[in-house]
């Protein structure tokens, strides 16, 4: 009988099934023993097709729950001098706006980023749209095409969010919604991406998976970002893993908003 290596077994069982990772025990202990790494992410939305009894399933909720505690426990906090050096910048949040937890002056950013990167190739991507508040804004500050990705399926978006969501977009032809989780709709995204929105499920877990799904697809000179940063301890951590890599730097802050720029 032929023996196999071990080598081409682990390369069967960690193969892509439609560019998505698929999930078994050793893409898991991947994922665990190298949480900050940017390879090798498995979309945690995976692990809701998993029945609750199944270990996978048991493991990684545990092991998310440990990286959130952690979070919380060392909270990241942005350092004043790489503030003061961003190109723009707003002390408060501003006013609230109906329908959606982004603030007067987050928008203003937001639009400053849509402005910035008109001579950048590549769409506009919105990851979590809630009730297409900030997507209709960002929409009429371009020609270009904002795909909005929401699946509306849960962790804060459902039914009634989508029907506001149809109410508020329907007539602005330059959105295009993409009912999907974030994981799914990385795969099957093509083409560049000029600023990439990331406002979905705030916990580690799925904010830096959703950095990573998409981050390579921003082109050079585009921007990404991050929304409840100071409000959600695992999205802060994951802006600290941002900040921390030599393709990025601050460009733009305000109070629970980050934006980066991709060198």
């Amino acid at each position: 009988m032929r023996v196999t290596s071990k080598w081409f077994i682990l390369s069967r069982l960690t193969k892509k099934r439609g560019g998505a990772i698929m999930i078994n025990i050793f893409t898991l202990s991947h994922a665990m023993l190298h949480p900050f790494s940017t390879e090798g992410k498995i979309d945690p939305f995976e692990f809701k097709k998993i029945p609750k009894w199944h270990p996978y399933r048991s493991i990684w909720t545990l092991h998310s729950r440990v990286l959130e505690r952690n979070s919380r426990t060392f909270p990241f906090k942005f350092d004043e001098s790489a503030l003061r050096s961003s190109r723009h910048r707003r002390y408060d949040r501003g006013e609230s706006l109906v329908d959606t937890a982004v603030t007067a002056h987050q928008l203003e950013l937001l639009q400053l980023s849509v402005l910035s990167s008109a001579n950048v190739d590549g769409y506009i991507v919105e990851i979590g749209s809630y009730r297409g508040v900030t997507t209709a804004h960002l929409a009429s500050e371009t020609s270009k095409t904002i795909y909005a990705v929401d699946p509306f399926m849960g962790y804060g978006g459902a039914d009634e969010d989508y029907n506001i969501f149809e109410r508020n977009t329907r007539n602005i032809s330059n959105i295009n919604h993409i009912r999907l989780p974030s994981g799914s709709a990385a795969v099957d995204f093509k083409g560049d991406i000029s600023l990439l929105f990331i406002d979905a499920v705030h916990d580690f877990s799925n904010s830096w998976f959703d950095f990573c799904a998409w981050s390579p697809k921003v082109a050079a000179n585009g921007f990404i970002a991050m929304h409840d940063v100071d409000d959600f301890p695992g999205v802060g951590k994951t802006c600290q893993l941002i900040n921390s890599l030599p393709a990025y730097s601050i460009w733009a802050y305000a109070p629970n908003i980050v934006i980066f720029q991709k060198s």
